[in-house]
């Protein structure tokens, strides 16, 4: 199969679908809607369409080029598929076009079923993602089958797009500030007005953006790609999105997989401080359970709230940087931003595992762990088009969601309820907005669950802060042919286990038999403490990316993050890592000042070690880094820079990765 992302483009429009559509829900009569208001935001309801909605014939795609980095060792081919607008309305001119990717290993069986993948948000930017996700989260996939990943209506490189960007600038000026949350509420509710008064001056529909009319995408986009049949992928929103393609188109799908669940008749965003602690049960819980970290952190869970509490009187000054921007800002840490950065930790094992460590730090006055979490918080802001969430759950969810299910929601403990009290997202505040916000209301079938007999695995992690397990065992129980698996150790989206992934391949397999579960026995806990740097063996390695490239050896269990770089990322405050690159025309001179300038070093320092490995001569400028050691070793051979790049979390670890990770990468690194 060739790549489509590259070459000339070819168009096609819309055939008759390979199967009939089947639609499992019988929807009233679409009442008309009433005007907008002057701001262009609807005044009423905007129900779904009267029963089954046959997409064929009314969409077109493209082939195209990719508008992501195209990850190596895969094949991919990019489109552009263009759909209505309105798909209820038969005679809308209006078009939206979603940015489709496929992808499949060299051994990939073509002629086997493809994975659908639905991303989560909602308004998850899927594609974007794909050079930091891919590997982890599909590239055992897309081994074994094709995969396609597309951008939703409204997010990402779909046109047009609902980002926010107003929205990202209030989020930074709140953490730049220590103001009260009344204040920081006003700034971020004007800036999702602005940003939805520029959205409707442009012509954006807000109402036509929702899981209906994206499960009626989705459609669209199998018939575009000629699938007879496919195997649905849904990671949180994603698995609303779904459980409704179940309803309205379920006659294609051979199998479900339902990661980290939002239940259709649930109220996730209501119980943000019930699910909170939950989580933060389950977090505190873990560490007192573990020998090593309850030795090593004791009291873990009273020493959390304590410094909670120091930052509502003292918030933490730090420095933080977008590491995909490399834009740093001056923020101060309240106990609310704490409480922020906690909920959004407990969605990855790597994150969570490291906030004992930061409460510590914290206490002796070291906001080095702060500057880690931030920074990882302003990377991930980029990837979600905050107004297609907002036209989502205003349209979906809000408007079934009463105030005794707000109530509901709560813990009961305030340490845990204040996450909700004035947060744009969660709580009572979100009515407000919605009411404002011109997204319409869905019709009650949105609000109940979804019937069906299409088999289904069903996934959760026991860490989740968002979607707790309970929420996927209520939806699977209400299945006809579903099977639920909790996976200990493990946040929000279960997929990115390989052992979650072995089972949802062996399920798509043979759907009639309930996966082996077993390698669930044998996954491991968390590890919250870091200690040394145990046993490292090296293997050999290659990679070219044109400019740069290199080959030699590297830590067989430490993560390849592309690029030559390897992390091994016990926690998010374990910095520890090996960067090899060769780069070809460029004297050390020039590479020198420009690393050590972004590592954070002092360009006119001196080398702090010479030697000779590998038959070059290597100077070696070992300079500190927040909360770690950088060790930066050049050499030059002719016009080619070898550059080596060691991080180490402290002098004890430097000693023993010099000794065994440095010298050895020193020795073996070759063009």
């Amino acid at each position: 199969v060739a790549t489509g992302c590259t070459g000339e483009a070819t168009f096609r429009a819309a055939e008759e679908p390979a199967v009939d559509d089947q639609v499992g829900s019988d929807v009233g009569e679409p009442e008309p809607e009433e005007p907008a208001d002057p701001d262009g935001a609807a005044s009423g309801d905007t129900p779904e369409s009267d029963g089954e909605v046959d997409v064929s014939g009314r969409w077109s795609y493209e082939d195209a080029s990719c508008e992501f980095a195209e990850p190596s060792g895969v094949d991919v081919e990019c489109g552009w598929l263009t759909v209505p607008e309105r798909w209820e309305d038969e005679q809308d001119e209006d078009r939206i076009r979603l940015h489709v990717g496929v992808f499949a290993g060299p051994d990939a069986d073509r002629t086997a079923s493809p994975i659908v993948y639905l991303e989560g948000g909602p308004g998850g930017h899927a594609l974007e993602a794909v050079p930091f996700s891919f590997d982890q989260l599909f590239g055992e996939l897309a081994g074994r089958r094709e995969v396609v990943i597309f951008d939703q209506r409204g997010a990402g490189y779909t046109r047009p797009s609902l980002a926010c960007p107003e929205s990202t600038e209030a989020d930074i000026e709140n953490l730049e500030r220590a103001a009260p949350v009344a204040v920081e509420l006003e700034t971020t509710l004007d800036a999702v007005d602005e940003c939805r008064r520029r959205l409707v001056d442009d012509g954006v529909d807000l109402g036509a953006f929702n899981t209906v009319a994206s499960a009626h995408d989705v459609e669209a986009l199998r018939q575009a790609l000629g699938h007879e049949a496919w195997n649905v992928v849904g990671i949180s929103y994603g698995t609303r999105l779904a459980q409704t393609l179940m309803r309205e188109h379920p006659g294609p799908i051979e199998s479900v997989v339902l990661d980290s669940v939002v239940p259709i008749d649930g109220d996730v965003q209501a119980d943000s401080g019930r699910s909170f602690a939950r989580a933060g049960g389950v977090l505190f819980e873990a560490c007192s359970s573990d020998p090593e970290c309850a030795s090593t952190y004791p009291d873990f869970e009273a020493r959390f709230f304590d410094i909670v509490a120091t930052a509502d009187e003292t918030p933490f000054a730090y420095e933080a940087t977008n590491p995909l921007t490399g834009e740093s800002f001056d923020l101060v840490a309240t106990g609310d931003d704490l409480l922020g950065l906690t909920f959004s930790a407990l969605y990855s094992r790597v994150a969570f595992s490291g906030l004992p460590e930061l409460v510590a730090r914290l206490e002796a006055g070291d906001t080095s762990g702060l500057s880690v979490y931030t920074g990882l918080e302003l990377a991930n802001s980029g990837f979600l088009s905050a107004g297609m969430f907002l036209s989502v759950i205003c349209h979906d969810e809000v408007p079934y969601t009463t105030d005794e299910d707000y109530e509901a929601g709560r813990s009961g403990d305030p340490r845990y309820d204040r996450i909700a009290d004035g947060g744009v997202i969660d709580g009572t505040v979100l009515r407000d907005v919605c009411e404002s916000w011109g997204a319409g209301s869905a019709d009650p079938v949105e609000d109940q669950p979804v019937s069906s007999a299409i088999p289904t695995l069903v996934m959760a992690g026991e860490f989740d802060p968002v979607t707790p397990p309970s929420g996927g065992e209520h939806v699977a129980s209400g299945l006809e042919s579903a099977s639920f698996f909790l996976y200990p150790g493990v946040g929000h989206a279960a997929l990115t286990e390989p052992c979650a992934q072995q089972m949802a391949l062996e399920f798509m397999d043979d759907p009639t038999v309930v996966p082996d579960a077993g390698c669930i026995a044998d996954m491991e806990p968390p590890t919250f403490v870091v200690e040394g740097i145990g046993d490292v063996a090296l293997t050999e390695f290659s990679y070219d990316e044109g400019f740069l490239h290199g080959s030699g050896v590297r830590p067989e269990s430490w993560d390849d993050q592309g690029s030559g770089a390897f992390g091994r990322g016990i926690t998010i405050l374990d910095q520890t890592a090996i960067v090899q690159q060769v780069v070809d025309g460029v004297p050390a001179s020039l590479v020198l000042p420009q690393l050590i300038t972004l590592l954070g070093g002092d360009s006119g320092a001196d080398p702090s070690d010479e030697r000779s490995l590998g038959g070059r001569d290597w100077e070696i400028y070992t300079f500190e880094i927040p909360g770690a050691i950088a060790d930066l070793a050049l050499a030059e051979d002719g016009d080619t820079t070898f550059v080596v790049v060691l991080v180490s979390n402290n002098a004890t670890d430097r000693s023993a990765l010099v000794d065994a990770v440095l010298d050895p990468v020193l020795e073996a690194i070759g063009p």
